[in-house]
């Protein structure tokens, strides 16, 4: 059976770096796929008691993210509020060193967003425990250790499969570009993501944003996306209303 994870987040500032930028770290508009992984395995190393064994050593921690990947299906984030990004100097100093850096870092600045772990419980609390104790404790780390994050809402929500009608539907989430036939709004971002094997791939997701220039400013607004989707494509829709596109691969789910 297919449930869905809903966190809602009240955030003060995050940054999720892009991979490979130097000095100058810049950060995704909204926390990829392969971040919010890494948080939710982080929240059940600790919880479920694995935290020693999954930190062993890379390919430990591997085979845990594919464990994990095997029974949590998807992840999405839904925005709620306008972002702004913006950078910010950073000095670190290392006492033991006596020495000091400074880097620019790229901070996004929002109020308030909604992740949606897509989870086959059964298969989940097979491998690591009962799902319900990922509300008691929910981890509110996300992105760099300078990040402020705040957990306000945790909810297991039950899921239907929509008809496939015509192909069309309302998204507010972010969604692999490749589910994706034809839409008309939206920006498309390239975003960091986690195979079935484990490994960190990059891939083209839409996402429900529109740019507002005001001055010199760049705001990235929330939009509802009407789109159509690819022909295997299959839909589900969240107990909130929440609508998820998801495509099967060897089994398993995108």
């Amino acid at each position: 059976m297919l449930k869905a994870l809903k966190i809602r987040h009240l955030i003060t500032f995050f940054s999720s770096k892009i991979p490979f930028s130097y000095q100058t770290k810049l950060s995704y508009i909204l926390p990829p796929p392969s971040t919010l992984y890494g948080v939710l395995a982080k929240n059940i190393a600790l919880n479920y008691n694995v935290y020693a064994e999954a930190a062993a050593s890379h390919e430990k921690y591997v085979d845990f993210l594919r464990k994990l990947k095997e029974t949590v299906y998807t992840v999405r984030v839904k925005p709620l509020t306008p972002i702004i990004k913006n950078p910010s100097l950073i000095r670190q100093i290392r006492f033991e060193k006596q020495t000091s850096d400074a880097m620019v870092r790229e901070y996004v600045r929002t109020c308030s967003f909604e992740t949606y772990f897509i989870i086959d419980t059964k298969a989940f609390e097979k491998t690591f425990g009962k799902l319900t104790k990922l509300i008691a404790y929910p981890s509110d780390r996300i992105g760099d250790s300078e990040s402020l994050a705040t957990v306000t809402n945790v909810e297991i929500l039950s899921i239907e499969h929509m008809p496939f009608s015509n192909g069309e539907v309302i998204l507010d989430t972010y969604t692999p570009l490749e589910f994706i036939k034809d839409f008309n709004r939206g920006i498309v971002a390239l975003l960091s993501d986690i195979t079935m094997k484990g490994n960190v791939v990059r891939k083209q997701y839409l996402m429900p944003l529109e740019v507002i220039r005001k001055d010199s400013l760049e705001i990235y607004a929330p939009v509802k996306l009407m789109v159509k989707v690819e022909d295997g494509v299959e839909i589900l829709k969240v107990k909130d209303g929440t609508v998820i596109p998801f495509k099967k691969v060897s089994g398993k789910t995108n």
